[in-house]
């Protein structure tokens, strides 16, 4: 993806992976970039995704999440 800021234009690139974790993970904070952590079901996070609660960079990979799992389609 591209963004543009008072910088100028910013070609992105980002690598996704997909992982399973048992039931029973728990996330860890490691670094307090994060307050807290939320299990969402997948309503609530298309949801939050119309409400624009993710910065753009997040959305687009959860986003993609969505699409690669069959939850929404790209005409949606």
């Amino acid at each position: 993806y591209t963004y543009e800021d008072d910088d100028g234009i910013h070609p992105e690139g980002e690598f996704l992976y997909d992982i399973q974790l048992p039931t029973t993970f728990t996330p860890n904070n490691s670094d307090c970039e994060m307050e807290n952590f939320h299990l969402w079901t997948i309503p609530q996070v298309k949801q939050a995704i119309v409400e624009d609660n993710f910065k753009p960079n997040c959305a687009i990979v959860v986003l993609d999440f969505l699409i690669r799992h069959g939850f929404v389609t790209p005409e949606q």
